[in-house]
């Protein structure tokens, strides 16, 4: 039984002959998406190799964590691909990395070549900026969003320039940008798709599924995710799940580095957990009965009160940054009535949803005690809430 990095060490002497590509290597290459490739990748088509990549990468940035994604598992997973036969000498290219807060996108993705001719493009999950959290509640009301637009495009000019064979995969939000881009690409390039994987990963609007690209690819999607999955029960995606063990809990488990590998393949369990199960139904519940503008004005509101105090990044949520927060209490003070009442109104239909899906239906005893966890809930929401008129800073 072992991890990520673990699976990595121990098939080190097997190139991709010895042992094909599977689906914990799509996953090695996912995690290494979330590096920041820039001026040591090129974002055209010529090709470095991977263990050449990590000699730029610390020599460049060094060997501590930098960030809320750039964390030390996953510089721990660079480091042992350089030292790996089997993962050294894969060719990386085409390392693209768009921010707009304008468009309110986030989106980056790179190509491996893993054999000749045969290339796997692996999409970058949400990073720590404000922009890319919001851009995936955008996903709850939104057909499509700027990043999956960013994802057809790069995919589309990938196969248009190499000739070969394609996988796809995605963590999070990159999951879904795998799947968009290769059912909504042309044809002729969809035929150049073996495999998309997700991991974890929130799935599409409905009219999407709907689509001919995606009824033509659905049959070469494969999904993953932990017993324990909340991002991963959002949306709809239509294909069975592969449930994978972890040994982490609850929205912990959305860290692949807690997931078990055995052998050479992620050991599964039978069933999702009643908690996420119960979540997932809260949380549809919840979308189900608002409208678009609704949703729309909620997030839009929410995100827009961080972005509006100077917050663009999670990571600079601290102390050091009290101007910030007091810029983003007096912003808050200052919505209009409308705008706090409906804020008021969606998170207390939220919390309804989450209790309601937890109640059992046979123990009247358990409906009491989580009847009393509901009030205490609603009142720590009014007292404590971001959006509460009598929240004051101190």
């Amino acid at each position: 039984m072992s991890n990520l990095i673990q699976y990595v060490h121990e098939t080190a002497h097997l190139n991709f002959y010895d042992l094909e590509p599977n689906e914990v290597d799509a996953l090695v290459l996912t995690e290494l998406s979330y590096l920041p490739f820039e001026d040591i990748v090129s974002p055209d088509f010529t090709k470095v190799r991977l263990f050449e990549v990590t000699e730029r990468y610390f020599t460049k940035h060094g060997n501590k964590p930098t960030s809320v994604i750039v964390h030390q598992n996953r510089l721990n997973l660079l480091k042992a691909v350089a030292q790996s036969k089997r993962y050294k000498n894969i060719k990386v290219l085409a390392y693209r990395n768009e921010y707009d807060l304008d468009l309110q996108k986030q989106f980056a993705a790179v190509t491996f070549e893993w054999r000749p001719r045969h290339y796997h493009v692996a999409f970058r999950g949400t990073d720590d900026t404000i922009i890319g959290w919001k851009e995936d509640f955008h996903l709850t009301y939104m057909k499509t969003i700027p990043a999956q637009e960013s994802a057809l495009s790069y995919l589309q000019t990938v196969i248009n320039h190499l000739s070969g064979q394609f996988s796809l995969s995605g963590h999070s939000k990159g999951g879904n940008l795998a799947v968009f881009a290769g059912s909504q690409i042309d044809e002729a390039s969809r035929n150049n798709i073996e495999s998309i994987l997700t991991f974890d990963s929130p799935g599409l609007n409905q009219t999407i599924l709907n689509t001919e690209g995606f009824l033509a690819q659905a049959e070469k999607i494969q999904t993953y995710v932990p017993q324990d999955s909340i991002i991963g029960m959002l949306l709809e995606m239509p294909t069975d799940a592969i449930i994978v063990k972890s040994k982490a809990t609850g929205i912990l488990q959305h860290d692949t580095f807690s997931w078990v590998i055995r052998g050479e393949q992620f050991e599964t369990v039978p069933a999702l957990t009643a908690s996420s199960l119960q979540t997932k139904q809260a949380i549809k519940e919840w979308t189900d009965q608002l409208s678009e503008e609704d949703l729309k004005e909620f997030f839009d509101t929410f995100f827009g009160l961080f972005l509006d105090a100077g917050f663009e990044r999670i990571g600079t949520f601290d102390l050091e940054n009290r101007q910030r927060f007091q810029t983003l209490l007096a912003n808050q003070k200052g919505l209009p009535i409308e705008q706090k009442e409906l804020m008021d109104r969606l998170s207390k239909q939220l919390v309804d949803g989450l209790i309601q899906a937890r109640i059992p239906t046979k123990k009247a005893e358990a409906f009491g005690y989580l009847s009393e966890v509901k009030k205490d809930l609603e009142a720590k929401l009014h007292k404590n809430s971001l959006f509460s008129n009598r929240f004051t800073s101190r």
